[in-house]
């Protein structure tokens, strides 16, 4: 986006999207930037169905966002992967690399979209103990 539009426009839009999600965030959930424009989201005490439903909703006032406050008309999209301490365990280790799995399927998947990692998509990389 900076490419395209310059930086000032593409801030907006990471400082946009944040407050998007934040509207739909409960007040003890935790936003984080993880880097470029890649966020993570931590929803303490939800099950993997209401994590879903809070991405979900994440996910479309992300996509409902107008832009031309920005100076500039373009779509802004995206895609979420969402890992469960049930499936994963309680250790961020575990939990990081499955929602980066979950993202990586959403991506490939077409964008746009939550993709809720499971079971049947763990690899060896995952399961490292010695990683906190």
């Amino acid at each position: 986006m900076n490419d395209t539009y310059g930086h000032i426009v593409g801030n907006w839009a990471l400082k946009t999207v944040v407050d998007a999600v934040q509207e739909v965030c409960r007040t003890l959930d935790v936003v984080g930037r993880l880097g470029g424009e890649e966020f993570g989201i931590l929803l303490p005490g939800c099950g993997a169905v209401k994590a879903e439903s809070i991405t979900e909703k994440c996910r479309q006032a992300i996509a409902s966002i107008d832009t031309a406050p920005s100076g500039e008309s373009f779509r802004i999209t995206a895609s979420f992967g969402l890992a469960d301490t049930k499936v994963c365990d309680y250790k961020f280790y575990n939990l990081y690399a499955s929602a980066d799995q979950a993202l990586y399927r959403s991506k490939e998947e077409g964008r746009n979209r939550v993709f809720v990692f499971d079971d049947s998509h763990k690899t060896n990389t995952i399961m490292r103990e010695n990683l906190v």
